[in-house]
C-alpha cells in the first residue's frame, strides 16, 4: 500500500463513498421499483454495483488483515459498517466469512497493526491479559462493525457470532479497564438484540457481568449498562 498512513486512511472512506454512489445511482432505483411492485427488494444488486462491491470489499478486508496502521484499519472497519445496512444480508453473504476472520484476528490482537503492542509486551516482560489496554479507536471500530453486521443480517449472524464471542469475552473480565468492559458489553448487547432466539446461549454468561457492572462506582459504566440492559430485556 501507499507509504503514508494519512493517505491510506482517506482511501478507506473514499472507497465507501464510491460504492455508495454506485448503490444510489444503480441499485437503489431497482430496489424502489421492486418494492413498489410488492416484491422483496433487499437482495437486488445492480451488476455495476455488484462488480464494484467485489473490488471495494477486497480492498477493505485486505486492509483489516494486512495494514500496519491502527487508524487505517479502524477506517476500513468503519467503511464496512457504513456499507452494511444499505447493502443488506444478501450482498454481505459473499464476504461475511472473510470479514469475521479479520474481526476475530483483531479481537485476539494478532493483526499486523497490533504487532507493536505484542513487541512492547515482550520487551516489558509478560503481563496478565487483564492488565493490557487496547487501542480505543481500533477496538471500538471493530466492536461497532460487529454490531452493524448483526443489524444488517439479523439471525443469519448467529453462527458468525459464535466465532467472535470467545475473543470478545476477554474484554469483559473484571480487571479490564471500564472502557474495555463498556465496549464489550455494548457490542454483545447490540448483537443479541438482533439475534432473536439465537441470543439465548449468551444470556446466562452475561448476567453476572451485568450485575457486576451495576455495582461499578463509575457513573459511565452504570449509564452504559442501563442502555445495554434495556437491549438484553428486549432480546
Amino acid at each position: 500500500g501507499y507509504f503514508h498512513e494519512d493517505v491510506r486512511q482517506g482511501v478507506q472512506a473514499a472507497l465507501q463513498k464510491l460504492l455508495m454512489v454506485s448503490f444510489e445511482a444503480h441499485t437503489a432505483p431497482l430496489r424502489a421499483q421492486a418494492a413498489a411492485a410488492g416484491q422483496d427488494a433487499s437482495a437486488i444488486l445492480h451488476p455495476t454495483t455488484a462488480l464494484l462491491l467485489d473490488e471495494v470489499m477486497e480492498e477493505l478486508i485486505g486492509t483489516m488483515q494486512h495494514d500496519d496502521d491502527k487508524e487505517t484499519v479502524a477506517q476500513a472497519c468503519e467503511a464496512i459498517a457504513l456499507l452494511s445496512k444499505p447493502l443488506g444480508a444478501q450482498a454481505l453473504s459473499k464476504v461475511m466469512v472473510r470479514i469475521v476472520e479479520a474481526l476475530k484476528m483483531l479481537l485476539e490482537g494478532g493483526a499486523p497493526c497490533q504487532a507493536e503492542d505484542e513487541e512492547a509486551d515482550e520487551e516489558g516482560g509478560e503481563e496478565d491479559d487483564d492488565e493490557e489496554d487496547h487501542d480505543q479507536v481500533l477496538i471500538d471500530a471493530v466492536a461497532d462493525l460487529v454490531g452493524c453486521l448483526a443489524e444488517a443480517t439479523k439471525e443469519a449472524f448467529a453462527p458468525h457470532f459464535e466465532i467472535l464471542f470467545p475473543p470478545l469475552k476477554k474484554f469483559l473480565r473484571p480487571k479490564r479497564q471500564a472502557s474495555d468492559r463498556l465496549m464489550a458489553i455494548g457490542a454483545v448487547a447490540e448483537v443479541c438484540s438482533h439475534l432473536s432466539e439465537a441470543c439465548v446461549p449468551y444470556i446466562q454468561p452475561m448476567l453476572p457481568i451485568l450485575a457486576q457492572g451495576l455495582d461499578s462506582p463509575q457513573d459511565s459504566v452504570f449509564m452504559r449498562l442501563g442502555s445495554s440492559n434495556a437491549r438484553w430485556c428486549g432480546a
